[in-house]
């Protein structure tokens, strides 16, 4: 159980805090909901263009949450 608490700390604060950061408040409106599982962090989103625009960025989006965490926290990222 102890080793959960970190993945589990870590993934909040992508969730709550990495990812208004890098994406701002505008888009996280459309974020429905996130999920991560093994490195694949899956987001749901509400709206096609956005989902379309973000897909485009996938990898830039991975390198700057992954620099914030100071891991390679996610190695792939799953949009819905």
């Amino acid at each position: 159980r102890s080793t959960l608490f970190p993945y589990t700390t870590l993934f909040r604060s992508v969730k709550f805090s990495i990812l208004p950061e890098i994406l701002g408040p505008m888009v996280c409106r459309y974020i429905a909901e996130v999920k991560n599982r093994d490195g694949k962090l899956t987001i749901k989103i509400t709206s096609g263009a956005l989902k379309s625009n973000l897909i485009m960025q996938k990898n830039v989006l991975i390198i700057k949450i992954n620099e914030k965490i100071g891991s390679k926290f996610v190695r792939d990222i799953v949009f819905l």
